[in-house]
């Protein structure tokens, strides 16, 4: 038989160990060798290694007694106890910076940002006691997004983000740290290790029976795990700290009992009675049905707690329960769980492994419910989905618990490196304002880290293995922008024009903070810019800096209220012989003149910039009289005397300017300026029947001019 072929398979359980060495065959597995050595002691709580001395002991006895059947041993597969086993649902989304499709790199480096936002999770949450001491061992997508919308596949696609769910799992270093520590004492190293649940599920619920919504339950010796099938996968894993150990436990206490000989005395109670020495050294001879009686409320127990985690995982009952694990044939346990899960009887089972198909020659003492998880990590080892490889990263030496394909961005996840890390940071933007509007020039893309394994350019997709070298090597920085004016401003003008009887060319005015600039003056992060091009009247007096000429045109000088004001009269501008304002646009080859005095006497209402402003009033019919009501009012003076907006100013003049304003009155303020007259009936016991423009008045009606408010009394 060739060494290759041949696979040394452990199971450290609670309260045993179990080795095999088999080989594939035509017909299966052949079991060539079987060892089962039972702790002395309690080496082992809850399925971790407490003593890894006395572990590492009876590891190499079944060792040494299978090396004299098969011969030398280097390397043998393990199983990690469900109960170390971590998951962390995650969702990362990401906006698109690129416009080209999505490539599978750029996936990829998606997902391990959602791991890594899972390893996050796991670090500052409460999920498990010490996050520091996990690490991923892999990762499942759940579902690609799309803007939002999920999607099969991202690659090729286009949009404005993406996003990843994903299932990872984390394992905890002292699991997989102690188990090495075990088989290295004992002269072994691990060849490849699976998880407890999935060995067991591998031989037990094959493919084909995936589809149901199945418990699995292995009930040990300190552990009792879980696993939950459904719609043709694994959907969930779980595990409670209780199994037979609690049953051991409870004989011990009630007979006084030294813990292995209870255990004895559990094993026995499928006989008609039992015999057993307590601490006192007294012999007792005990009918079964007793001591069932007495662990009656135990088994209750480790039944309820199973059972409240089944419903937890798949959020209702399975089809049908799988016990396996020598737990499982504690007396009355599999029909209490099928009471508290509502089941039929038959539809909670204990399973054999000597109902497994595959294996040849096996011992009879694996036919039984323990022997399953055995036979799965056997199964396990044969397909080689779950073994270490070494490899070194930027010099440093990394172990990796290998899914089947390792991958360079397995490897950096593993580490702990930060692929964002390594990723060239974007150059820089440049924010610049252009006549009070924001204008953003965006600095190059970084440049994505070089991989490089043994020495070749890699992506993170590249398969690992055992003995390569991997080198990550930070991506460049992408540059700043930079530009100048002429970049980002769109292609100015001149405007040629005859202004007053000459042909000027007017150029665009450019200014950086106040300043005039030239068009190749290098852009700066917050820049000021403003442009003045020759479009209106106004840009061409203001860029020729041409103001009106001042011969001719007077200056007032005046006060207001005892302010002391000036004031220049007006002058107009003529665009192809026509008055224009400044705001008129002017055409290639227009021509201007400018300007032409106006009038030498300016009236108070332009001086004041009243803007047509009167006294405004409105006339109400009280009864049948008129009644005018001021609700704007003008008071003009100057140098003394009345005056209006229409007087002509006297330059030098004292100006006394009011402008007072109140609402438009209500129905019921109008009444109080008849106070007098209405009171008076009121005392007498009068009513007072009160019309708006013959209608019944609101008293809270606003006036209008023209309004006819009329009243009469009825007596009391």
């Amino acid at each position: 038989m060739s060494d290759h072929e041949i696979r040394f398979s452990l199971d450290i359980g609670t309260r045993s160990v179990i080795g095999l060495v088999t080989r594939p065959s035509a017909a299966g597995l052949d079991v060539l060798a079987c060892e089962r050595i039972e702790h002395q002691s309690r080496a082992m709580l809850d399925g971790q290694i407490h003593n890894i001395p006395e572990v590492a002991a009876v590891i190499k006895e079944i060792k040494q007694r299978l090396e004299s059947v098969c011969g030398p041993l280097t390397s043998a597969s393990v199983a990690a106890a469900g109960r170390a086993l971590c998951t962390i649902t995650t969702h990362v989304d990401q906006e698109v910076t690129s416009l080209t499709p999505l490539k599978p790199e750029d996936i990829r480096r998606s997902e391990i940002a959602a791991v890594q936002a899972a390893q996050k999770q796991i670090a500052q949450g409460s999920v498990v006691e010490d996050p520091a001491a996990y690490y991923c061992v892999g990762y499942s997508v759940v579902n690609y997004f799309l803007d939002n919308n999920i999607i099969a596949s991202l690659e090729g696609q286009k949009g404005k983000s993406v996003g990843i769910e994903l299932i990872a799992t984390f394992l905890p270093r002292v699991v997989i740290e102690s188990l090495q520590s075990a088989l290295s004492l004992a002269d072994l190293d691990i060849h490849s290790l699976t998880l407890e649940p999935i060995a067991a599920i591998n031989v037990l619920i094959p493919s084909t029976m995936r589809h149901l919504n199945l418990a699995l339950v292995d009930v040990g010796a300190g552990t009792s795990d879980i696993a939950i099938t459904s719609k043709g996968t694994v959907v969930a894993f779980g595990m409670v700290p209780c199994a037979g150990d609690e049953i051991t436990e409870a004989l011990s206490h009630h007979y006084l009992l030294d813990f292995n000989v209870a255990e004895q005395v559990k094993r026995q109670l499928h006989q008609a009675n039992v015999t057993f020495s307590d601490v006192l050294g007294f012999t007792h001879t005990k009918d079964t049905a007793e001591i069932i009686s007495i662990i009656n409320i135990d088994v209750n127990s480790l039944a309820e707690t199973i059972s409240q985690q089944i419903s937890s995982l798949n959020g209702r009952s399975p089809q049908a329960v799988l016990l396996i694990g020598g737990g499982s044939l504690t007396p009355e346990l599999a029909p209490a769980i099928a009471r508290l899960l509502n089941l039929p009887p038959e539809r909670v089972g204990i399973r054999e492994a000597k109902s497994i198909q595959g294996f040849n020659s096996l011992p009879e003492y694996l036919h039984g419910p323990d022997g399953i998880t055995p036979l799965g990590i056997t199964k396990t080892a044969h397909s080689q989905t779950l073994n270490f490889i070494h490899i070194t990263i930027n010099e440093s030496s990394l172990r990796l618990f290998n899914f089947g394909s390792v991958t360079v961005g397995d490897a950096l996840l593993a580490t702990g490196l930060n692929i964002r890390d390594f990723h060239g940071k974007p150059g820089m933007g440049l924010s610049v304002t252009i006549n009070q509007k924001p204008h953003f020039l965006p600095g190059t893309f970084g440049q994505p880290p070089a991989i490089l394994v043994n020495g070749q350019p890699a992506s993170l997709d590249t398969a690992l293995n055992n003995a390569d070298t991997l080198i990550l090597t930070r991506g460049e920085d992408g540059q700043n922008a930079a530009g100048t004016l002429a970049d980002v401003l769109p292609k100015l003008k001149s405007l040629s024009v005859m202004f007053n009887k000459q042909y000027v060319s007017v150029k665009p005015v450019v200014k950086v903070n106040g300043n005039v600039v030239d068009l190749l003056l290098p852009l700066t992060d917050g820049m000021q810019v403003t442009v003045q091009e020759p479009r209106t009247l106004h840009d061409i007096t203001t860029i020729l800096k041409t103001p009106p000429p001042s011969a001719n045109i007077p200056v007032y000088t005046f006060t207001v209220n005892g302010v002391s004001r000036s004031y220049s009269a007006e002058y107009v501008i003529c665009i192809n012989g026509s008055p224009a304002s400044h705001s008129d646009p002017v055409h290639e080859g227009d021509e201007i003149d400018c300007p032409t005095p106006v009038g030498a006497s300016p009236l108070l209402g332009d001086v004041l910039n009243l803007d047509g402003a009167v006294n405004k009033n409105i006339t109400v019919l009280v009864n049948g009289q008129p009644l005018i009501i001021e609700l704007e009012k003008i008071t003009l003076s100057m140098n003394g005397s009345p005056a209006t907006p229409t007087t002509p100013l006297i330059n030098g003049a004292d100006i006394i300017f009011e402008h007072s304003s109140q609402p438009v009155p209500i129905v019921s303020e109008l009444l109080l300026q008849y106070e007098d007259e209405i009171l008076p009936q009121i005392k007498q016991g009068g009513r007072l029947n009160l019309t708006l423009n013959g209608a019944t008045a609101n008293y809270a009606a606003p006036l209008k001019n023209g309004d006819r408010l009329d009243w009469s009394w009825r007596g009391a």
